[in-house]
């Protein structure tokens, strides 16, 4: 069924394009909901790791506690009270930079995000807050809390009681830990990267027409004061003749729908070619009624016959010009100038052409849903052969759209051309003023918000994942002090401490960036529709955010290393 036919019955149309726009939306939520999840993970295991190795240095405190009678379940309550605590805090601290960042937000948000605009921090998003930040508390914080409270109190009290074993279990844990934090990272870098990646693509990608210089604005008559087409085209003259007596303006037309705007679509028969059934249509293509200068304001390059002219008007003969992808399907190898075929022949009188239309131009291609998506075969007729009741229900169910070409800057014509409209009719407003270059930018926004808030989560997500393993390799580094003096006493140097603790970390993220890509391929498989010309496992893209989130840990591993190599073997040698 055409967009045209379901226009006919609006409560038809409605839930389709509800359904539509749902499925367009949900693998976005999905994603960045899984990103919020991702980072919050992380961050709470460098809360764990912190709590590990804070409760490793309070062994004997906890140990001089138990010895003065304080029970384990006592113990641990402390503990977890401290852990929550932190979470309540982080908690609070999260919602102050969420306040800040929703105008951000929103900002970089696409125009028709549904109900984006009505985001913000209410009682449902603070209990939400409050909730998720006392959960973290207790779950990153009870396993610490058992940890220290359990062992043996005897040797605990003893001057260097802690066995290596208990610190060998601390440092895997810890080290599994950190593991995790970049496996996780990588997905997130890898879907920023891959998001990134097919934004700079979609940018590269030409629309088929010129955008510079061109203004677009929307106009809705009211049916009581134009109820008959002879009104309607004389309204439409009056303002085209109006605006192009501007100064500063070349040329100006009026379309049923703009570039990058899927419009309605109707069936047509090519003459010489029978439909198998009567009922049936040849094909099917999108539809756009134009004026004469439409595809001379826009520059959509002619390719064969001509272009529509003044004379083509209701009393002479039917005309259609078609794009190439049109040409190109139905008549492959032929040339379609001359062919003749007639309109909604299958949709009743009311709509079907009273005789076959002339094919006497064929123009380029125009991106008529999306930059991401390519060009429908697509016919034009002019303005001034529309159908009566087709031009009713088009000015019903579609405003018109108006293009404007300009000298100079299409946006400091909007108010002169405003005058004009408002000088035919007092009553008739102009609106949705945008130049072509803002509607060409905004068909990108919806690719460039998902790029944005990704790459945001990515961006804290390694930012997290350094401070963790910085966190862990500098507290081993701390408890092998003694170990280090020794290394050096033996003859040890500096660049020899610097591979050992360096390595020690490259490992960790060499590991986490194995399991991060095999991780990664869950991600990549939601991405798989936000992505153009891009592939979900592109080698390059993976391989540029291995190599940096690597780059990374080693920057990470070197700078408590460093401070490694400058310790004293003297002090070191002494050190409990």
């Amino acid at each position: 069924m055409s967009q045209f036919r379901g226009a006919l019955h609006p409560e038809v149309l409605i839930s389709p394009l509800q359904e539509e726009l749902v499925g367009e939306i949900r693998p976005v939520l999905l994603v960045l909901m899984g990103a919020v999840c991702f980072v919050l993970f992380i961050a709470c295991v460098n809360v764990a790791n912190l709590l590990l190795a804070r409760s490793t240095t309070r062994r004997k405190e906890i140990a001089v506690r138990a010895a003065l009678g304080a029970r384990r379940l006592r113990l641990i309550r402390q503990l977890l009270t401290e852990s929550i605590l932190l979470g309540l805090s982080g908690g609070a601290l999260g919602l102050m930079l969420a306040y800040k960042g929703i105008p951000v937000l929103l900002a970089l948000a696409p125009t028709d995000f549904p109900r984006l605009t009505e985001a913000r921090i209410n009682l449902g998003v603070l209990g939400f807050a409050a909730a998720l930040s006392l959960l973290t508390g207790i779950l990153f914080g009870v396993g610490p809390a058992l940890r220290v409270s359990h062992g043996a109190l005897n040797e605990t009290l003893k001057e260097g009681g802690r066995s290596s074993t208990e610190g060998r279990h601390g440092e895997r844990t810890r080290s599994v830990l950190v593991v995790s934090e970049v496996a996780l990272s990588l997905v997130l870098l890898a879907g920023a990267g891959l998001l990134m990646e097919s934004f700079v693509r979609l940018r590269q990608v030409k629309p088929g027409f010129d955008p510079h210089n061109v203004l677009t604005f929307q106009m809705t008559l009211p049916e009581p004061k134009y109820s008959s087409p002879g009104k309607v085209f004389a309204m439409f003259r009056q303002v085209l003749q109006r605006i192009e007596a501007l100064p500063g303006v070349q040329s100006a037309a009026t379309v049923t729908s703009l570039p990058l705007e899927l419009g309605p679509d109707l069936p047509f028969d090519i003459e010489g070619r029978p439909a198998k059934n009567p009922n049936e249509s040849t094909g099917d293509s999108q539809y756009r009624s134009i004026s004469a200068d439409y595809f001379r304001v826009l520059k959509i390059p002619l390719l064969r016959g001509r272009y529509f002219t003044e004379s083509d008007t209701e009393q002479s003969a039917g005309v259609v010009v078609i794009n190439y992808s049109m040409a190109r399907q139905y008549w492959p190898g032929e040339d379609p100038i001359g062919k003749r075929l007639t309109i909604a022949r299958t949709m009743g009188p009311d709509w079907a052409d009273v005789a076959p239309r002339q094919v006497v131009g064929v123009v380029g291609d125009v991106r008529d849903a999306s930059l991401d998506q390519p060009p429908n075969p697509t016919m034009f007729i002019p303005f001034a052969q529309l159908r009566p009741y087709v031009l009713a229900l088009t000015l019903r169910e579609l405003p018109s759209r108006w293009v404007v070409r300009t000298a100079g800057d299409p946006a400091a014509m909007a108010a002169a051309i405003r005058r004009e409209v408002l000088a035919l009719d007092r009553s008739q407003p102009i609106a949705s003023i945008h130049t072509m270059d803002q509607v060409v930018s905004q068909s990108m926004a919806g690719s460039q918000f998902n790029m944005s808030l990704l790459g945001i989560f990515a961006a804290l997500a390694l930012l997290l994942a350094a401070v963790g393993l910085y966190g862990v390799i500098s507290y081993t580094v701390a408890q092998r002090t003694h170990d280090i003096g020794i290394r050096m006493a033996l003859g040890a140097g500096k660049g020899d401490l610097l591979k050992l603790v360096v390595g020690h970390g490259l490992i960790l993220a060499i590991v986490g960036v194995g399991l991060g890509l095999v991780g990664s391929t869950a991600l990549t498989r939601f991405l798989s529709g936000m992505l153009f010309e891009v592939q979900p496992k592109d080698p390059a893209t993976l391989g540029c955010v291995s190599l940096g989130l690597i780059i990374v840990a080693a920057v990470a591993s070197y700078l408590p290393a460093r401070r490694a190599a400058k310790v004293d073997p003297i002090v070191a040698l002494r050190h409990e």
